[in-house]
């Protein structure tokens, strides 16, 4: 579905961004794993099925919520590769242990504005101009929300607001790309069974978990096959939606 595609994934080096990265790969895609974390983004580039022609998947750095790092990125294989990444996934985000408003520090709340929500913009800005410049055809960038962006959650408003903010960002930014041919879209998941959920204690999980009528948390390789979806020509006309993967919720 994929071949000969190059798909830059951000977070790639842990939960929902490996299960992507690895899922891409499988369906011929050559794939950046990019990740703050370069050592578990090689930990991701080990596990990815080869590509066919002789290239190769590759590790980088990339701090998404500064912009320098993410300008070096696509330079990085844009200049001096000449490449073309027609498929963007936004995986990377953070999540601070839940706590009341009234206690989040200012500097925890602009943590999670950084990562979560400049962080966004930054790739997707960056991959939508980078996709201009090399007149990418079929061009599809995939952000991560949240069914948090919608649910009553005690002590996530920090989180809740930074992924209610990725779907309002994606609908606006969607319809500027639309008549260039470039996709945005965004998927929306529960709680997923990633390093991530260790920000909860096994109460709150349970709680969470008792809260999706399908009775358990997603698993990522789940939430991967909608983002594949949303990357491919299966959902060519598609662009400025969040597709939930709930349960239910």
């Amino acid at each position: 579905m994929f071949r000969g595609r190059l798909a830059l994934v951000t977070g790639g080096g842990s939960g929902i961004g490996r299960a992507v990265c690895c899922l891409l790969a499988q369906r011929g895609a050559r794939v950046l794993v990019a990740d703050l974390n370069l050592e578990a983004a090689n930990a991701t580039l080990a596990l990815l099925q080869e590509p066919s022609g002789g290239a190769e998947h590759r590790a980088l750095h990339m701090d998404v919520g500064c912009p320098q790092s993410v300008k070096n990125a696509f330079e990085n294989f844009e200049g001096a590769r000449g490449e073309q990444a027609s498929i963007v996934v936004n995986c990377a985000g953070i999540l601070l242990p839940p706590k009341p408003f009234m206690d989040l520090g200012v500097d925890e709340f602009d943590l999670m504005l950084r990562v979560n929500l400049r962080g966004t913009f930054l790739v997707t800005q960056a991959a939508v101009l980078s996709m201009l410049r090399q007149k990418v055809t079929g061009g599809s960038i995939v952000n991560i929300s949240s069914a948090a962006a919608r649910a009553t959650r005690p002590g996530l408003a920090a989180y809740s607001a930074t992924k209610a903010a990725i779907a309002c960002f994606v609908r606006s930014a969607a319809a500027d790309a639309a008549s260039s041919g470039i996709r945005i879209n965004a998927v929306a998941p529960c709680m997923t069974d990633t390093p991530m959920v260790k920000a909860f204690n096994e109460a709150q999980r349970s709680k969470f978990v008792a809260g999706i009528p399908m009775g358990r948390a997603a698993m990522p390789d789940e939430v991967a096959a909608v983002v594949a979806f949303l990357c491919g020509p299966d959902s060519a006309f598609v662009t400025g939606t969040t597709v939930d993967v709930n349960g239910g919720a």
